[in-house]
């Protein structure tokens, strides 16, 4: 009977699977003729070159279905290496990286609503992140009031794209926790990242090919080739080469000549812009410190003492070039116009894009 009441167990999984199997296929079919009808239509209407891309997006559809982490690896991809985007009618786009986010986001639900799998699984980051997003809610709600008599809010499209980032973040995040299985997956995509982001790098070193290669990346978009993006390319890289003892020499030797050739950019080439390099420096410290527990008090005792010698003056004349002091001077007169902003509504403040139309209306530096 225990034998028997296995097999029975064993089969109805099995059922379970090949119906789930059988519904993906549906799904798939659904989607593949779908796509071609509303592919012809448009042909008919509208024939543009723009049609050819319909093909690829039904291509690429049919493989997310099959193997969803490949979408990780094209929202690298489409980050930094398609320029170009939809325009919105605002000074912001809507570029190739959040379109394919939310097609991978989509397709998640659509999966998750086809074969019933669609939960948020308990975990200690999940509830203060639907926090945050009411929160968002909250204030982009608190938005629409009237704080300043006669002046104008951000336009209702600016302010739906600003809170649509805060859930196109939070998807991010729960697609990378809930579709990426495996650890070969996550490597993959930090590898796509860190090739993309050395042909960066010798764009920005090598002017005769600089312009070609510089072309194909999207620099419209602040975080593509950004502050952060300096953040991810020195810390994932150092990391790599301090910490993963399996790979091989070369390219861990590779990977430091990488951070160096990226410093050499940040702090000598474009040395006036402190958000380029100043992170990426503090990212690189902290992997130090994590990675030799044994010698911090060593780090913080020679930190203490170049802090109060003549390096410190060095450092300090390095860091507050003639536009880092003035960005510096500016920056704190700002934070007295913000707090006239900050004392009205402390809590939720005035939504997504309005504070930009606000701080005109109090003086700075006179």
């Amino acid at each position: 009977m225990a034998v028997q009441s296995k097999l029975t167990a064993r089969r109805n999984v099995a059922d379970l699977d090949n119906r789930g199997i059988f519904r993906s296929s549906i799904l798939m079919r659904a989607l593949v003729v779908l796509g071609v009808l509303i592919g012809s239509i448009w042909a008919g209407w509208s024939p543009s070159p723009i049609i050819l891309i319909v093909p690829v997006a039904i291509i690429a559809t049919v493989l997310l279905i099959k193997r969803p982490q490949i979408g990780f690896v094209m929202l690298v991809i489409g980050s930094l290496v398609v320029p170009g985007g939809i325009s919105t009618g605002t000074e912001s786009r809507i570029h190739a990286g959040m379109i394919i986010l939310i097609g991978l986001l989509a397709l998640w639900i659509l999966d998750g609503v086809v074969n019933r799998t669609l939960t948020i699984k308990a975990h200690p980051t999940t509830a203060p992140l639907i926090v945050f997003l009411i929160i968002a809610v909250l204030a982009f709600m608190t938005g629409q009031l009237d704080w300043f008599l006669k002046v104008d809010r951000a336009s209702i499209f600016s302010q739906l794209g600003g809170l649509g980032l805060f859930f196109l973040s939070a998807a991010a995040f729960w697609l990378a926790a809930f579709r990426i299985r495996q650890v070969s997956w996550l490597q993959s995509v930090m590898w796509v990242f860190l090739v993309l982001g050395a042909l960066w790098v010798f764009s920005q070193l090598v002017p005769s090919l600089g312009g070609q290669i510089a072309s194909l990346y999207e620099r419209n978009s602040s975080g593509a080739t950004g502050s952060v993006f300096w953040v991810w390319l020195m810390a994932l890289a150092f990391g790599q080469a301090l910490l993963n003892k399996s790979l091989p020499t070369w390219i861990r030797v590779a990977l430091i000549v990488l951070v160096v050739l990226s410093l050499y950019i940040t702090l000598v080439i474009t040395r006036d812009w402190t958000s380029g390099w100043l992170p990426a420096v503090v990212a690189l410290g902290m992997i130090i410190w994590q990675a030799f527990p044994r010698y911090r008090y060593i780090m913080l005792v020679v930190m203490g003492v170049l802090m109060f010698s003549k390096v410190a003056s060095s450092l300090e004349s390095f860091v507050l070039t003639k536009d880092n002091d003035y960005s510096l001077l500016t920056r704190v007169a700002a934070w007295g116009t913000l707090w006239e902003l900050i004392r009205i509504n402390p809590i939720l403040g005035f939504g997504p894009a309005n504070y930009y139309f606000y701080t005109p209306l109090f003086n700075i530096l006179g």
